[in-house]
């Protein structure tokens, strides 16, 4: 199992957090292609480039299951995590404001009107899972506790019969509308998040890693991408003007499973000393390149426009998201260099 460890962390999380960032990027960056284009094998690279990308949200949440249900948090601790995280979407959504009022000149600066919208809505549209986290960590005290009291088959209990309502039961209302219960059976089910974060703690605590188990992961993980893509052909054959990618949920069971494998294999591939300390040093940066990305996805797109009229449309768009990652590292670089600010990223 590839726990190698530089300054107390592990090499695996750190990798992870990296492919669910750069994937994060992958999703606002790349969906203009498959959606501007008819079928075609750049339209089909671009939906499995796509589809591929939907394991970010997954892989963070089993990263969180994996490194916070180990703990036990005081209610203090989970208060200091919120705030933090509260701090957070305030600062640099404010960030985004401020360039959208002074430089851009989209409206009057209104400090109350803009605290109001931000308890309503994220300010951009990656940081709706800001929202979702500040809950998450909230909650985590109850979560640990609960998790610490159930053994392997309660918690394979949970986890299939979450995976059934919440992974494959909206696949099958999908197309049998028939199959579909009352919404009031679903309402102690709790939801996906926590599923994923329990499937997180669940494999790193007790599920080895094997080879065979790899191979399986691996086969796992392309047969669901595949199924995904077939699924959503199908739906582009149905109605190509309407919404043909539903099968782009990040919470349907071909994507869980997908991003399950993803977190095994990383979780159980062999990792170099000198590697593993470059893979720490840039999990570091992963939180903020994350905060920072849509900045500058939105305010490099004349590079984006740029690249595509100059290369192939997936090795544009590639290249693309290479520099908003290298950007992101490099203005956390910056960040981490201002007293505080550099505490909460």
């Amino acid at each position: 199992m590839n726990v190698v460890k530089t300054k107390q962390r592990i090499v695996y999380w750190d990798l992870l957090k990296i492919i669910a960032c750069f994937c994060v990027i992958v999703n606002h960056t790349n969906s203009f292609i498959f959606n501007s284009t008819q079928p075609s094998l750049l339209w089909f690279i671009s939906v499995i480039y796509y589809l591929i990308s939907k394991i970010a949200v997954p892989i963070f949440i089993l990263v969180t299951g994996c490194t916070l249900l180990n703990k036990t948090d005081t209610y203090k601790k989970a208060l200091h995590r919120f705030m933090k995280i509260i701090l957070v979407i305030v600062l640099f959504s404010f960030m985004f404001y401020i360039v959208d009022i002074f430089i851009f000149d989209l409206g009057d600066f209104n400090l109350i009107d803009f605290l109001v919208k931000l308890v309503r809505e994220p300010y951009t549209g990656s940081y709706w899972y800001l929202y979702t986290y500040a809950g998450i960590v909230l909650m985590m005290p109850i979560l640990q506790k609960v998790v610490k009291a159930l053994n392997k088959k309660d918690l394979i209990f949970y986890i299939v019969i979450s995976l059934i309502f919440f992974g494959i039961y909206p696949m099958l209302v999908k197309y049998f509308p028939d199959v579909m219960i009352t919404s009031y059976f679903e309402l102690p089910l709790i939801n996906m998040y926590v599923c994923l974060l329990f499937i997180g703690y669940y494999i790193g605590n007790y599920v080895k890693c094997d080879k065979k188990l790899m191979i399986i992961a691996i086969a796992l993980f392309f047969c669901s991408i595949g199924v995904n893509t077939i699924l959503i052909y199908n739906e582009y054959l149905i109605d190509a003007h309407g919404y043909y990618v539903f099968f782009d949920n990040k919470f349907i069971v071909t994507t869980i499973i997908a991003s399950v494998s993803v977190f095994y294999i990383v979780k159980c591939i062999s990792i170099s000393d000198i590697i593993s300390k470059y893979i720490n040093k840039i999990g570091k940066y992963t939180f903020g390149i994350y905060l920072l990305s849509d900045f500058f996805i939105l305010h490099l797109y004349k590079l984006q426009v740029f690249l595509m009229n100059h290369f192939y449309a997936i090795f544009a768009i590639l290249l693309f998201e290479i520099i908003v990652f290298i950007c992101g590292m490099i203005g956390v670089f910056i960040i981490k260099k201002i007293p505080y600010l550099k505490k909460i990223i």
